[in-house]
């Protein structure tokens, strides 16, 4: 046996260099490279190990092509792309689409505390590969037993009993500390079955601890400016963040790995990122110069959108990262007020340099109360608002309130006093199934796109409108969901 090492360095004092990738970010073994992988003969074996890299459980993985450039049988499993449908306080709950080729599928979690940003030193209870369940089109695991307020990686990969894929870089997901502050309820309305009423029934659900309830009731407009909102640039000169900006990177100084002007910003261990102030008006692009060391595709760059609550929502991991750097355009998706740039690498030594963000604003909203409504409240969930005008748009948002305190807004509920045709619709019926831009699961709605949706009973009353994530369906029955514009019926 002759044991190839990494760095062709076979001194006591060079450890780190030895097993690949090693320190150098060795990521192929070939003919043509020293050490070189040839037959005893010193002849070309025909083969090549490209794309190794070492994870963070401590295994190494790899693609071996042959010299016609074909993946050899059995290694063409795609990495889970991991996602969050939810957080509890002591609970995260994970999915990614369903990988052709795979029957089985394993998660793992690990506190971020326990993660030295090289390998994970301890693993949540009960969730070291834990094997996961695909059904629908989707592999979705509760990950429970956790604590609240704090923040985990959590991994996945796939097999088929023969082969697997490489296991997925870490998604850092945090669990939502159990302060009211925090607390959060759901909007839903009914209309009456009469159109021509001046009225709407709005429902939210209760908060533990909550004393009362704040109801707004908005109208939004674009603003008419003569003037669109200037872009703001933002740099790192003179190793300074720009204003109300923050990150746990270094500032890099080499010309190389700089954009327009150095010093960028070098996020060199998982996890790593750089994260703006929540602005006053909504995001519509993010563009920036980014550059990988070493080689491309080892790497993720997940670009969050912040709404104004604080809460994010992936907006695009980019995986094309280059090791000779390059600019790169992300359009965003209405409600996002701030950025955030996490970092993830599947190897030891890959470092990525940002610089030059530039943030381009959306045309602001004014949101005006609306007044001369008649709220009577008749319960603290429910409340009858009178007064409103038939085919106006409104915005409403409740917000759960204990003396002084304040918990967080709720989703915003769009509506209007109109109904909706159910004619030439597609049906779902049973417990579960999928539709263009969402799944049903045990009368749950789980969209699976970006953009929002809205339920209504098929007699035209609005149950709940602009909805951009989960949503329980209140009781069995006949729903018409809209989304992407096109209607879908529900027999639940």
């Amino acid at each position: 046996i002759y044991l190839v090492e990494a760095d062709n360095d076979r001194n006591n004092s060079s450890r780190d260099g030895d097993l690949f990738p090693g320190s150098g970010g060795v990521c192929s073994f070939t003919e043509n490279i020293s050490p070189s992988f040839i037959d005893w003969n010193n002849r070309n074996t025909g083969y090549s190990l490209e794309e190794i890299r070492r994870n963070f459980d401590g295994t190494v993985s790899f693609n071996c092509i042959s010299n016609e450039g074909k993946v050899m049988e059995g290694v063409d499993i795609a990495v889970p792309a991991i996602e969050i449908v939810a957080s509890a306080p002591e609970a995260i709950t994970v999915r990614f689409p369903e990988i052709e080729n795979a029957t089985e599928y394993f998660v793992s979690a690990f506190p971020v505390a326990k993660f030295d940003g090289t390998f994970v030193n301890e693993y949540v209870e009960g969730y070291y590969y834990h094997p996961a369940v695909a059904a629908d089109g989707y592999v979705t695991l509760t990950i429970e037993g956790l604590t609240e307020g704090e923040t985990y990686g959590i991994m996945a990969y796939a097999a088929n009993g023969v082969n697997a894929s490489r296991t997925a870089a870490p998604f850092y997901a945090s669990t939502i500390a159990n302060t009211f502050e925090n607390a959060r309820t759901d909007i839903f309305a009914w209309l009456p079955e009469n159109n021509d009423s001046d009225e709407v029934i709005i429902n939210w659900m209760p908060v533990a601890g909550a004393t009362d309830y704040e109801l707004s009731i908005i109208q939004r407009a674009p603003e008419t400016t003569a003037e669109a909102i200037a872009d703001e640039q933002n740099t790192f000169t003179g190793n300074q963040m720009p204003d109300g900006w923050e990150t746990n990177g270094d500032y890099d100084n080499r010309a190389k790995y700089c954009g327009q002007e150095t010093p960028s910003m070098q996020l060199a261990f998982p996890g790593a990122y750089i994260i703006s102030p929540l602005y006053e008006h909504q995001i519509k692009n993010v563009s920036f110069w980014a550059r990988n060391r070493f080689t491309e595709n080892l790497c993720n760059l997940d670009i969050y959108g912040l709404r104004a609550d604080g809460s994010m929502q992936l907006v695009k991991s980019v995986t094309d990262l280059s090791n000779k750097g390059g600019e790169y355009s992300i359009d965003f998706p209405a409600g996002m007020y701030g950025v955030k740039f996490v970092y993830f690498f599947a190897s030891t030594g890959l470092d990525c340099n940002i610089d030059d963000i530039n943030i381009a604003f959306a045309d602001s909203f004014s949101d005006t109360p609306v007044t001369g409504l008649d709220v009577n409240i008749k319960n603290e969930t429910t409340a009858i608002v009178t007064g409103l005008k038939n085919d106006t748009e409104y915005i409403a948002y409740v917000t759960p309130k204990r003396g002084e305190e304040s918990g967080l807004r709720s989703n915003e509920l769009i509506f209007t006093l109109s109904g909706l045709s159910v004619s030439g619709v597609e049906e779902i019926s049973g417990e579960s199934g999928m539709a263009s831009g969402f799944m049903l699961n045990a009368g749950t709605i789980i969209p699976t796109g970006n953009g929002s949706y809205s339920i209504f009973a098929v007699d035209g009353t609005c149950i709940a409108r602009g909805i951009t994530g989960a949503y329980t369906l209140p009781q069995h029955g006949l729903y018409i969901v809209s989304t992407e514009g096109k209607s879908h019926k529900i027999c639940w």
